[in-house]
């Protein structure tokens, strides 16, 4: 096959790619007139403040229980002397802005209005963000007074 018929051919591959990457991205495509605008993708690592007043809830708890209880569920004990209870070390943390209030126990007692909004992170973000102790992730509550 000649030189010329190979290039040929990656190029037209590279813009198919490129087309079928871009058709299914959900955003920045064309929207053809007289339809819908695409609906945004929500991140789901975040709990914005019209999603808590949107729950009609009156705890933090039941409002994460409600938009995403994910962030609930823990993947069972991650170490051979730790166990999977509420209070244990493979419990998930929850922090207000920087501060480490407990595990999501004490979400139960907080109202809605303690929270700005709330981001949860995985283990591996936690770590990163939090420093060890959070095999399961972490959830932050963010107030308005943070930065």
């Amino acid at each position: 096959m000649p030189r010329s018929a190979l290039y040929d051919i990656v190029r037209v591959a590279a813009a198919a790619a490129t087309l079928a990457c871009g058709a299914s991205s959900g955003g920045g495509g064309v929207v053809p007139s007289g339809s819908a605008a695409p609906v945004p993708r929500t991140d789901r690592s975040v709990i914005t403040p019209d999603d808590l007043r949107a729950s009609r809830e009156t705890s933090l708890y039941n409002a994460i229980q409600r938009l995403r209880p994910d962030w609930l569920r823990t993947r069972g004990a991650t170490s051979l002397g730790g166990g999977m209870t509420s209070q244990g070390s493979d419990a998930i943390n929850v922090y207000m802005d920087q501060q480490r209030l407990g595990t999501v126990e004490v979400l139960k007692s907080m109202a809605l209005t303690a929270a700005s909004s709330l981001r949860f992170y995985t283990a591996a973000d936690a770590q990163m963000r939090f420093g060890t102790g959070n095999p399961n992730g972490a959830i932050q509550i963010v107030t308005t007074t943070s930065p």
